[in-house]
């Protein structure tokens, strides 16, 4: 359906200049993989958003425990999490890029995006415990390890695939977003903006093509983790 729409309206504007076709969009897609710096410009933006998401993911984890642990750390830390939600990427990206270099800025940004959705996700998972089985857990004295392992993580795991999924393919656009403002070469958002800036429009959509498959790509793969989760 969408590649129809797009065909028609490629049809009534007839300028690939403006919008070309899809048939050389992909044709171009497909010859991105001959260019040297294709793989090495994927790897690059990639090891950030798997890094800014392990970080985020680790924050959010010892934010949750602590958080259980010690119940008034969440109202602590509320007006933290709801300022990262609410601050405009763009303005954060533009403020930090005026003190780091453009590769940090990217990781900092996406964990900023990152973390808030991974913690909420966590907090709400492990507050919401059935209270009486951990109140039989307490009676019978069941060490804080198997409590962890037998309780929290059976419930938290389903809520921080679920949440993950969308978080990892989010933080890759917003790293990606990151690159491309700062123009860091040899990335993702490099290529973009090159392709941007040259006014190479079949190669700016096939890029842009190409940060869809690894956004749909991770979210797969997150969710193909889960069901084997769920077997075992």
């Amino acid at each position: 359906m969408v590649l129809l729409f797009w065909y028609a309206v490629a049809k009534i504007k007839n300028d690939p200049l403006i919008l070309p076709f899809p048939k050389e969009v992909f044709r171009r897609f497909f010859l991105l993989w001959q260019e040297k710096s294709f793989y090495k410009s994927i790897l690059s933006t990639l090891g950030r958003t798997f890094l800014c998401f392990a970080i985020s993911l680790g924050c959010a984890i010892i934010f949750a425990v602590i958080a259980e642990l010690w119940k008034p750390f969440d109202s602590l830390t509320a007006p933290i999490i709801s300022l990262f939600r609410s601050a405009p990427t763009v303005a954060v990206m533009l403020i930090l890029y005026a003190f780091m270099p453009a590769k940090k800025m990217s990781v900092i940004v996406g964990f900023l995006i990152g973390f808030p959705v991974l913690y909420s996700a966590l907090h709400t998972a492990v507050s919401s415990t059935d209270k009486s089985l951990l109140a039989m857990a307490k009676a019978y004295r069941v060490s804080s390890v198997r409590r962890i392992t037998n309780i929290y993580l059976p419930l938290a795991l389903p809520a921080l695939f679920d949440a993950s999924r969308s978080t990892l393919s989010l933080t890759l656009k917003v790293v990606i977003a990151a690159e491309i403002l700062t123009l860091v070469p040899t990335s993702l958002g490099g290529k973009i903006q090159t392709a941007y800036a040259s006014f190479e429009i079949e190669y700016l959509l096939a890029w842009t093509l190409l940060t869809v498959v690894l956004a749909f790509a991770l979210e797969g793969i997150v969710a193909g983790l889960k069901r084997l989760l769920v077997r075992w």
